[in-house]
């Protein structure tokens, strides 16, 4: 188990996911919130954080300089946009720092300097944090083996309607995982309605009978503890890419 305290930078502290990061870690015993970021709302800057999420007792001010705090032991979390990401990314790896990356739609090149940066610090990326998501890809992959010969394969997503990336990067992760062992095409169908945070089916059907799994997700805070997971599991990694099925040693 983990016996080192985590310090954490985290970015976008003025978003959905920032403010949810910032509550698991006040309640998380194993870290402890150093430095906040935000790089596009200048009248947050150098204010104190608990402005922002009246927690009264957290005394972290809010910058725009990742090395405001140079302190060691440290691991920033990003759920912000790619563009961001990059620049939040490449800055860990100028100053050694490790780095949870939350952010979904990342084009194939953007993901090609994730994996390769992986070679110098280590990161944990993943389009979704939740443990519910990692349990479906373990028990997606037993069930194609049994019946990836006579089936056919959908995924279907419905997330809320300013959601960008189409399909989720959550659904494409699904994809990736299952693809090397299904060969046949995968049909997406995505659904961009009212506040849905995120439900993914995947159905499996020949013409006798169906099977689905699906997940659903009631509050942001899954994301948000997985990832603060993610960071103390992260810590003492000197290099490589992981996801949460290596956090969770699945």
């Amino acid at each position: 188990m983990y016996n080192k305290l985590t310090n954490l930078v985290i970015t976008g502290i003025n978003g959905r996911m920032g403010r949810q990061l910032v509550l698991s870690s006040y309640i998380n015993k194993l870290v402890n919130i150093r430095l906040a970021i935000t790089n596009n709302n200048l009248k947050n800057y150098n204010i104190n954080i608990c402005n922002l999420t009246n927690i009264k007792s957290l005394t972290v001010n809010i910058s725009n300089n990742i090395l405001a705090s140079r302190l060691k032991d440290i691991v920033l979390i990003d759920f912000t946009n790619p563009d961001s990401s990059m620049v939040y990314l490449n800055k860990c790896c100028l100053n050694k720092l490790n780095i949870v990356i939350g952010t979904t739609g990342f084009n194939r090149y953007q993901l090609s300097i994730i994996t390769k940066l992986s070679k110098y610090i280590a990161i944990t990326y993943s389009a979704n944090f939740s443990i519910g998501i990692a349990l479906m890809l373990k028990l997606l992959r037993i069930i194609i083996l049994f019946l990836r010969e006579s089936i056919d394969i959908q995924i279907i997503e419905v997330h809320h309607k300013k959601k960008r990336d189409v399909p989720s990067g959550t659904a494409l992760m699904i994809k990736t995982y299952i693809a090397e062992l299904y060969l046949k095409p995968i049909s997406f169908s995505s659904i961009r309605i009212g506040n849905t945070i995120g439900e993914h089916k995947i159905s499996f059907a020949d013409l006798n009978e169906c099977l689905t799994i699906s997940h659903k997700v009631y509050n942001r805070m899954i994301f948000a503890n997985g990832a603060i997971r993610s960071s103390t599991w992260l810590l003492n990694k000197s290099k490589g890419l992981f996801n949460m099925l290596n956090v969770l040693g699945l």
